[in-house]
């Protein structure tokens, strides 16, 4: 009898590093190798970065084997930090099979386009790919949650909690994340500003009620700078505040 037949790969053109990833001076610290396999909740992907004008940016696809289709789902993979010298990346697989992440930089400093690799639009430069995964997830989680949608002004924070993008109603959560430079910083639901307290160095904290209505919850800091307008308050974090659903048991 004829074996089964193995499912194909995605139609990209590599996995792997390219050229790009010399040039600018950007070393895989984590995985090093292209093929990862998950078999749990979540993947953290980090990168060393040598340079201090390094832009990155990113894509997160899923590879359907029925059709070959390729869909992007950006919600499951978030930029948890990023500093002069490294990026966290927090990646979930909400479903078996496959799927591609990408990462895309530029030397911003220079403002100079490599000519490898694809390409991402990242502003009035261009941006790269430098480096690309394939992961193969065998065993997805029961409940795998989306994360929280970045902004332009995330550049050089962390986020320590809440990690997941759909809040529920009538709930006290508490943020707490790294903010450099930031003067204030408050969270939004509704018409309500919620004020985050200045912890030690670059850490801001506070409990936030959710409230009783479907809706959204952003974070917004007034930045400190010479270049920077400090009565702007500018968006870095975005979640979604649904209603909790109740399963029978």
């Amino acid at each position: 009898m004829p074996g089964s037949t193995s499912p194909p790969y995605p139609p990209v053109p590599f996995f792997g590093p390219t050229p790009v990833m010399d040039a600018l001076g950007i070393q895989p610290s984590s995985h090093a190798d292209p093929l990862v396999v998950c078999n749990s909740d979540m993947i953290e992907i980090n990168f060393y970065l040598t340079q201090k004008d390094t832009r990155l940016t990113h894509t997160f696809q899923y590879f359907d084997v029925s059709d070959g289709s390729i869909s992007d789902i950006d919600r499951y993979v978030f930029l948890r930090s990023r500093s002069d010298a490294g990026a966290n990346y927090l990646v979930r697989c909400p479903k078996e099979g496959f799927f591609i992440f990408s990462l895309y930089a530029a030397d911003m400093g220079e403002n100079k386009t490599i000519e490898n690799g694809d390409k991402h639009s990242g502003g009035s430069t261009s941006l790269d790919c430098a480096f690309r995964y394939l992961i193969i997830c065998q065993e997805p989680s029961a409940n795998v949650a989306m994360f929280p949608k970045t902004f332009q002004k995330w550049h050089q924070c962390a986020l320590h909690e809440p990690l997941a993008g759909d809040l529920y109603t009538s709930k006290l959560v508490m943020f707490r994340l790294d903010v450099p430079l930031a003067l204030e910083v408050f969270v939004v639901i509704g018409l309500i500003w919620y004020h985050l307290r200045r912890k030690v160095g670059n850490s801001w904290e506070g409990q936030v009620p959710t409230g009783s209505q479907a809706g959204s919850a952003t974070v917004y800091a007034r930045f400190a700078g010479p270049e920077r307008d400090t009565s702007l308050f500018s968006q870095i974090l975005e979640y979604q505040i649904v209603e909790e659903v109740e399963t029978e048991i």
